[in-house]
């Protein structure tokens, strides 16, 4: 606790953890967001995902993203996995931003992160058309010419198939 209380960030990280645990039955949540956050503020990665995690639980969204995103660009590969989310259920700028999302499973994929492996092979299964448009528009809207016919190809199949429908009906 003296390490602690002197400001060393490894202190206070492993300090923030055991009120988040609890000792002894008793978890102080408010004191381990203290403990976690003076040590985040150093740049202590570890504790920047425990702060945001300790924040997205309390429904402290943006101020949860702000920490994951820090943590993120530290190397956290959890946190990159959580801004994805963020992302994909349209929690940062409340729409859904799919490549986005994706920019950062891949990284926590990378990071050997394995609910993000989990999370990406599922979205291909759920939703691969809708994935795979969503990756030819930012290729298209980046000037890249292929991904352009791409995508007009696939939105004129969407459009017969719309038509198609309607004469069915």
């Amino acid at each position: 606790e003296l390490a602690a209380r002197q400001g060393d960030p490894e202190a206070l990280y492993h300090l923030g953890q055991l009120f988040d645990q609890g000792r002894e039955g008793h978890c102080d949540r408010q004191r381990a967001e203290e403990m976690f956050r003076w040590a985040a503020e150093q740049g202590d990665s570890r504790a920047q995902l425990r702060l945001a995690d300790l924040l997205n639980k309390a429904g402290r969204r943006l101020e949860a993203t702000e920490w994951y995103l820090k943590a993120a660009e530290a190397g956290e590969s959890k946190a990159h996995f959580e801004i994805g989310l963020q992302y994909w259920q349209g929690n940062t700028e409340s729409v859904s931003d799919i490549p986005r999302a994706f920019e950062h499973m891949l990284a926590a994929a990378r990071g050997g992160y394995a609910r993000a492996h989990l999370f990406i092979a599922k979205a291909i299964q759920e939703h691969g058309d809708r994935l795979a448009s969503a990756w030819l528009m930012q290729a298209a809207e980046g000037g890249e010419p292929e991904a352009q016919f791409a995508l007009s190809r696939t939105l004129e199949r969407g459009a017969q198939s719309d038509d198609q429908q309607k004469r069915a009906a």
